[in-house]
């Protein structure tokens, strides 16, 4: 669907607001490709425990590579959602700490 040629991640719910991902030892989340279908602009939000939060504005019809930046590892990352009905995820990028 959309501009992912191969099995992707949408939210399962219409009008989430948040997602979590949680990894079972230290991990440095590098970050997401994300593709909007939608009509008009999304937000996500990733945060980690200590580490700064990254905003991405993702516009209509876009796919964007959300990229932490971030150099430490963690295990428990949140996603917060604005306007992400028509989200869509993929290329989960991490590199084990």
């Amino acid at each position: 669907m959309g501009k992912f040629g191969t099995f992707n991640l949408a939210l399962d719910t219409v009008g989430a607001q948040s997602a979590a991902l949680s990894f079972s030892k230290p991990t440095l989340f590098v970050g997401i490709d994300a593709y909007n279908d939608a009509d008009h602009d999304a937000t996500v939000t990733v945060t980690s425990p200590g580490l700064p939060a990254q905003s991405f504005i993702l516009k209509p019809k876009a796919l964007r590579r959300l990229r932490t930046g971030w150099r430490t590892p963690g295990t428990e990352i949140q996603f917060r959602f604005r306007h992400a009905e028509e989200l869509r995820f993929d290329n989960l990028a991490y590199l084990h700490g």
